[in-house]
């Protein structure tokens, strides 16, 4: 399996003020508040143990605004010296256009991708030995398997239609049906985050079929006159989705796997979900860590 992370690290909104405008906030109790780079090498350094990889594609970019030259080269030093007996593919610009993602498409040399567009997401399991079950499914379910890794509350719940106002969610998958199998559920549908496991033909089919340059672009949208995309689901602007109904470029059906353990949390929780710290509590930094 091959670890893709694309991530542009700032303090300005990632989401163009979208859990603000819902008055989203963060409540991480007595814990302490490290900054974004920091949760970041904390995130890296969990996924380094976490699979024996088989590449690791790293597209860091660090807001210039927010960090200094000096702190560039310290996380490229901590990437390396954390994957050290992996091969690494390090960018300091995370994807943008389409030739970016196709760029990236001609790097994997597996089968399976690990589909990280977020900084703070850490492994917390005990092991590796369940993460590794799950991708060997790959050899049953073949082709576009797909793993849901982090928010492991909502990703478990929604086998229960009805847990929070979710319509487009049940809209999208009509025929929604759960099986149980003996060591995760499985459903066939579709899901686009940005922080889940996925084959090949998966990501060959959101970032490659299509011309993106068909689109026309506002300049007021994007700057370079083209269609821009750092995350499947978007950044408040527009999503594959968006790009995809655009160009009548159908999705394809993905097998989907829902873990029955969390392995992955992400760092500040799940307020976002009505899921306070009391049951599925944030992450803090060990003191000393770095």
């Amino acid at each position: 399996m091959v670890l893709l992370f694309n991530v542009f690290i700032t303090d300005k909104s990632s989401t163009g003020g979208q859990w603000e405008s819902l008055g989203v906030t963060y409540d991480r109790g007595n814990l302490s508040k490290p900054n974004k780079l920091d949760i970041l090498k904390y995130s890296l350094a969990s996924y380094a143990v976490a699979y024996p990889w088989k590449k690791v594609i790293l597209n860091l970019e660090l807001d210039p605004d927010y960090i200094s030259l000096d702190k560039k080269q310290e996380l490229k030093e901590f990437a390396y010296s954390i994957f050290k007996n992996t091969e690494v593919v390090y960018s300091e610009k995370r994807n943008l256009s389409q030739q970016d993602w196709i760029d990236t498409y001609n790097l994997l040399n597996d089968d399976v991708i690990f589909y990280q567009c977020n900084h703070d997401h850490i492994f917390i399991d005990s092991s590796n030995q369940y993460l590794t079950e799950l991708v060997d499914l790959k050899h049953i379910y073949k082709e576009n398997l797909t793993i849901s890794t982090s928010h492991f509350p909502e990703a478990i719940r929604t086998a229960k239609p009805g847990y929070i106002d979710h319509n487009d969610f049940v809209s999208t998958n009509p025929n929604l049906t759960y099986q149980l199998k003996n060591n995760h559920a499985f459903y066939e549908g579709k899901i686009l985050d940005s922080l889940i496991i996925i084959t090949k033909e998966i990501y060959y089919n959101w970032f490659l079929e299509g011309n993106w340059s068909l689109i026309q672009v506002p300049k007021e949208l994007f700057p370079s006159g083209q269609m821009e995309l750092t995350r499947t689901e978007g950044t408040g602007i527009i999503g594959i989705g968006g790009i995809k109904d655009i160009l009548k470029s159908p999705f394809i059906k993905q097998k989907i796997v829902i873990p029955y353990k969390e392995l992955f949390r992400h760092f500040d929780g799940y307020w976002h979900q009505k899921i306070s710290n009391n049951h599925c509590p944030a992450i803090d930094i060990p003191p000393g860590f770095f």
